[in-house]
């Protein structure tokens, strides 16, 4: 912390920039990081729905081939 008091006394302006800079990409990371996470988590609904169907089709399949095994 010293060594940074050190390197900002005289430069007010390039601190606030500097402290401007970190605030903005803070709150910008923010909203890309929950943007991210919705995008994420529908996703995986639409992969949990998906792999719900496959599961069902694959089971029906089954199905037809046990009833046309049997038939002959």
């Amino acid at each position: 912390m010293k060594e940074f008091l050190e390197i900002a006394h005289g430069q007010p302006f390039t601190v606030v920039m500097l402290l401007i800079a970190i605030w903005w990409m803070n709150r910008t990371n923010t909203d890309l990081i929950g943007r991210l996470h919705a995008e994420r988590a529908e996703r995986l609904d639409r992969l949990e729905t998906a792999i719900s169907e496959c599961e069902r089709d694959r089971k029906e399949l089954w199905q037809k081939i046990l009833q046309h095994t049997e038939g002959k």
